[in-house]
């Protein structure tokens, strides 16, 4: 009687086995060593399929209040390199994403380059994402109520990036955090600069008074080229 029932169970266990393995490998299709992008997604009712703009499409325009209050306009930084972070306080991936993000403010300082987080998704009794960034020192620029622009790009997770060229036509797309996506967007923007040549942003409204002619022209000196986007050091 007891061979039996051990006989039945043994079987029992043997076909249990491979169905066990079949559930694992369902929830987990990745392979070892593959690393995917984190992403945080809004609740179900804020999910939508992806039908934002795609690279080469123009990007949609907006407006947007900065930090201090103050409006940004993307059409008026045409001539820049646009980099739009979208982000929130409680979205960890985005916060692991945000050291990337100050160094390629850092890395492009000087050139024609903005880059943005666009707060977004935020919830009602967060951090006050003003703060959150001060606290953190990240200095890059940081833009408020994003919910809006969000949905005109079509974000359905976030960290969501987006690179705007110096034409006003979208470069590069990018969703959830990588550590090996700082890398790949730097090369993007520094190519993107070198093919624009010294492209001057639209919003460079420093006006340089003209030296006088000189009536010797012999004495007159050339004037200064461009300057070519510098070569970063190593970050």
């Amino acid at each position: 009687m007891n061979t039996r029932w051990i006989t039945v169970l043994g079987s029992a266990l043997t076909l249990a086995l491979p169905a066990v393995s079949m559930t694992a490998a369902a929830q987990d299709p990745s392979r070892p060593g593959e690393k995917k992008p984190e992403a945080a997604r809004p609740q179900k009712k804020e999910r939508a399929e992806r039908k934002g703009p795609k690279v080469g499409d123009m990007a949609p325009d907006w407006s947007l209040p900065d930090r201090d209050g103050k409006t940004v306009k993307l059409s008026e930084l045409r001539g820049n390199v646009v980099v739009m972070d979208f982000w929130a306080t409680w979205c960890g991936p985005c916060i692991k994403a945000m050291p990337s993000v100050q160094a390629m403010h850092e890395r492009f300082s000087g050139q024609p380059v903005k880059v943005f987080g666009v707060n977004t998704w935020e919830r009602a009794n967060g951090p006050d994402p003003v703060k959150f960034m001060a606290d953190k020192k990240f200095t890059y620029g940081l833009l408020l109520k994003g919910d809006d622009v969000a949905k005109q790009y079509g974000v359905t997770g976030i960290p969501a990036f987006f690179i705007v060229g110096t034409d006003g036509k979208i470069i590069h797309t990018a969703v959830g955090f990588n550590p090996a996506e700082k890398d790949k967007m730097n090369k993007i923007i520094e190519d993107h600069l070198a093919k624009a040549g010294g492209e001057k942003p639209k919003d460079n409204n420093d006006k340089k008074e003209k030296a006088p002619e000189s009536d010797d022209k012999s004495k007159s000196k050339d004037k200064p080229k461009d300057a070519k986007p510098a070569t970063p050091g190593k970050g």
